[in-house]
């Protein structure tokens, strides 16, 4: 009988344990090399957006900087018109002036760039456009900012305000530390209260007429933006041949010798000269013609002046001019706002100031000038300082 032993194939089972522990090998290695692409890719992915969050951000910003030093130089003249411009990376900015009333309902930045003149078209109707500012004294900015693929954009927002430039605006329309001498046809008109020239020395008032004027109807509230300076409605108060209760001279609490350039200064504008001078102005030391038309800037003279002829500022749009030196006025000068001289003015041709005017030394008017008191020049002449951005004003929007 012949038996037949059977065995077990130790070698072929080797080969399967080893061919599935492959298998599996190979699979775990797939599924790593997958994974860390993925992981690679999304890395990248992660690494450009951060990229495009970083030129949003900075192209936002370059423009809301952009716009602050247009304001701060005088360069912004025109609020509906949206600035644009591009960094060295490709990424792109939109700025524009909008109502200050409507940061807080701002739309979101357009995908498109081309569309945000658009949104930000300042026609004052809210559709679509988000309304022009009323004046770049106090306005709103917005600027929106895209990557250099524009694949992403942010929006920023803030409010701009001018520094204070007067700090106590004048309530008649003309003051002086030290005499006046009116002389020729000069008038001085006052509708709003009883006080017209204020001095701090001597009052001489020569010529014909020569006069000062207060409303005819005292008992009336006139009502200033809807005031329009009309001769007929004032009342002759103080001639050669008197002077009248509007008139306040040789008042020691202003005069010379109780009170310094500097304090007097100081007083109405809220600074020292010095520190005024270089924190207030919009525009510094120019040529006289050069300024003609200029409206909502605080114009600083370091040196004697003179002024033969132009148009300074408008009611709703006045001006602040300081003179560190003397003023010479002549020919035809319309001024809206706060005139401010730090020595001698000598008025003379035919000079209206609708506003206030302030002499630090003697005032000498004569030929035809007019210093007529308006509240709304004068007043409106208070925050035409250097502009800056608001605290607590700023608006972000997160990278879309």
């Amino acid at each position: 009988m012949t038996y037949r032993t059977l065995h077990n194939r130790p070698s072929r089972q080797r080969g399967v344990a080893t061919l599935l522990v492959a298998l599996v090998i190979m699979v775990a290695l797939t599924l790593l090399v997958f994974f860390s692409a993925r992981t690679a890719l999304q890395e990248e992915r992660m690494a450009a957006n951060e990229v495009r969050m970083k030129q949003t951000a900075s192209a936002a910003q370059a423009g809301l900087e952009r716009a602050l030093d247009e304001l701060k130089t005088g360069g912004a003249t025109n609020p509906t018109a949206p600035y644009t411009g591009s960094g060295p990376d490709g990424s792109l900015y939109h700025v524009a002036f909008v109502d200050r009333d409507r940061l807080d309902g701002l739309p979101a930045c357009p995908p498109d760039p081309t569309a945000f003149a658009g949104l930000a078209d300042a026609d004052n109707d809210g559709n679509p456009g988000q309304g022009a500012p009323d004046d770049l004294r106090r306005t709103g900015i917005w600027s929106c900012g895209w990557s250099n693929d524009r694949n992403a954009r942010k929006g920023v927002a803030t409010l701009s305000l001018g520094i204070p430039s007067v700090a106590n605006p004048p309530t008649n329309p003309l003051t002086s530390r030290g005499g006046v001498d009116t002389n020729g046809n000069a008038e001085v008109y006052n509708a709003f209260n009883n006080l017209t020239i204020w001095t701090g020395s001597d009052l001489s008032i020569a010529g014909n007429p020569g006069n000062t004027y207060i409303s005819d109807s005292p008992d009336e509230v006139t009502d200033p933006a809807n005031w329009v300076h009309d001769e007929d409605d004032y009342l002759r108060t103080t001639d050669m041949n008197r002077q009248g209760p509007d008139v306040v001279d040789r008042d020691l609490q202003i005069s010379e010798a109780n009170l310094s350039g500097d304090d007097f200064f100081r007083n109405f504008m809220g600074q020292n000269p010095s520190q005024y001078r270089d924190t207030v102005p919009t525009i510094l030391d120019p040529d006289v013609g050069d300024i003609d038309g200029a409206e909502n800037e605080v114009i600083w003279f370091s040196q004697d002046t003179s002024f033969d002829g132009g148009q300074f500022g408008s009611r709703d749009n006045p001006v602040v001019i300081v003179v560190d030196g003397n003023l010479d006025m002549a020919g035809n000068v319309d001024i809206y706002g706060i005139l401010y001289v730090r020595e001698e003015l000598d008025g003379a041709g035919t000079l209206n100031v609708f506003g206030s005017t302030i002499v630090e030394g003697d005032t000498s008017i004569g030929g035809t000038p007019s210093f007529i008191f308006d509240p709304v020049a004068a007043e409106g002449a208070g925050d035409l300082g250097a502009r800056a951005g608001v605290a607590g004003a700023w608006r972000d929007w997160t990278p879309q």
